[in-house]
């Protein structure tokens, strides 16, 4: 199968053969589906029938409040899973707009004979829940992380919290954010020029230094 190597690359098929995946794959009806950037994927109220995984490109996942204004948003990049917490939980549909950000290609998989293995309950299919469910981990602990970048009292301290977890995730004080400012301000639920004076303050007091989309964490905040 064409694309199958990307495919085995997957969190989400990690400990699995060749032949488990493509037998696995069969049983999940997979689809590989490609989306033009801007291009939605899903939309609010969207019956949830299957689950998307990341082969490349990326994807956002937008919250709005009633008059219209994005209120905060989530990525998904390869091998993010999109609808997994949708449909492994009580839900039956979409409660946000999910968009490509880029060109993006999916693998999208029937939700309900993901979570629902016939008679046999074969061992690769316990895997593969297994895994999932170490996936689902992973993400609690990233909103775990957002909820404390989002009750930060200041702008400075919401910046500051974002970039410590973005040094944390990659193991590294220089990084990239997939996020224009107008995108981290929304990102951040603050005002984008409230965010560009902190952003020069903490430049100009040598904690950090940026460029565009490119930041680096200096020293921490005394």
């Amino acid at each position: 199968m064409e694309n199958l190597k990307a495919i085995k690359k997957l969190n989400l098929f990690k400990n699995l053969e060749e032949n488990e995946i493509t037998a696995l794959l069969r049983c999940f009806s997979l689809k590989i589906l490609n989306f033009k950037a801007k291009k939605k994927i899903v939309s609010r109220q969207d019956r949830i029938e299957n689950i998307y995984i990341v082969i490349s490109g990326s994807a956002r996942e937008t919250w709005f409040n009633e008059d219209g204004d994005i209120t905060t948003s989530i990525d998904y990049r390869e091998g993010d899973i999109i609808g997994l917490d949708y449909a492994s939980g009580a839900r039956k549909t979409f409660s946000n707009d999910i968009f490509a950000l880029e060109d993006l290609m999916v693998v999208a998989l029937d939700s309900f004979r993901f979570f629902n293995p016939c008679n046999n309950f074969c061992p690769r299919h316990t895997k593969v829940i297994n895994n999932a469910f170490g996936y689902l981990a992973k993400q609690h602990n990233k909103l775990l992380n957002r909820v404390k970048e989002l009750t930060m009292p200041t702008t400075k301290a919401k910046i500051m919290c974002y970039l410590a977890n973005v040094r944390a995730y990659v193991k590294s004080n220089s990084f990239d954010i997939p996020y224009n400012r107008q995108e981290l301000a929304d990102y951040l639920g603050v005002e984008r020029s409230a965010l560009s004076k902190e952003l020069s303050e903490l430049q100009k007091r040598g904690i950090i230094t940026f460029h565009k989309n490119h930041f680096e964490i200096k020293k921490t905040q005394q």
